[in-house]
């Protein structure tokens, strides 16, 4: 019985150590990116190990299709220990030929193919597009399956849009998706940090609303935009 005890003290003493060195500092993330981006990437890859485990608990695994951000959602998500058990794959859709080729976006409207609609016709098109990869996990019988997906289209200073834009779609499992506008920083105008700065912001922007949409996936049907723009950017 003390052995086994004595065993079971190790086991979780180790599996203590190895929690603490999967967590690593600011620094060694950011290297020598500016303090403004270093932040914000940091939150970041805190916020997806918190989606991850969210993900991992239900067995779910997540696709992205990404334009603005260019395939750096699921880069964030993939620099977590254990991203495999919840990150699954995605698409970048950063031109219009492709999102048009592979996720079914219509043609442009008078603010071209970045708004809402588009968002939500990437997610949908995402969807069908992983269809295929879930056949393929339930023939094999897999206990892990595609149930969140998520777009981004954004960062244009069209016409239609004063500011800088993004435009992010959710949708879980077989209810309806969900889309929003957010407004992004365009405090540094003209300087090459604003379009990095900006990328980084929307990933956390996405992955707080991706927390909050998971974490009240049992009342969905209740939830409410009680959650608003302002509660997920800060």
């Amino acid at each position: 019985m003390k052995l086994f005890l004595g065993i079971l003290a190790f086991l979780i003493s180790t599996h203590s150590s190895i929690a603490e060195e999967l967590i690593v500092s600011k620094n060694e993330l950011c290297g020598n990116s500016p303090t403004e981006v270093c932040s914000l990437e940091y939150d970041n890859y805190l916020l997806a190990r918190e989606v991850r485990d969210l993900l991992y608990k239900r067995k779910w695994l997540i696709a992205t299709a990404e334009s603005i951000t260019g395939g750096n959602l699921a880069g964030t998500l993939s620099k977590v220990h254990w991203a495999g058990g919840a990150l699954g794959g995605g698409i970048i859709s950063y031109s219009t030929s492709v999102k048009n080729a592979l996720l079914g976006v219509q043609n442009e409207t008078n603010c071209g193919v970045i708004n809402n609609q588009t968002a939500l016709e990437m997610v949908y098109g995402l969807e069908l597009q992983m269809s295929q990869a879930n056949l393929f996990l339930e023939k094999n019988e897999k206990s892990e399956h595609f149930n969140a997906y998520v777009s981004l289209s954004g960062l244009s200073t069209h016409a239609c849009n004063a500011s800088p834009k993004v435009h992010i779609a959710i949708k879980l499992a077989r209810h309806p998706a969900k889309v929003r506008e957010f407004s992004l920083s365009d405090q540094y105008k003209n300087n090459s940090i604003e379009r990095i700065y900006n990328i980084h912001k929307t990933i956390g922007i996405t992955l707080r609303w991706l927390k909050l949409e998971l974490l009240n996936f049992q009342d969905y049907s209740n939830f409410t935009e009680q959650h608003n723009s302002k509660q997920i950017q800060n």
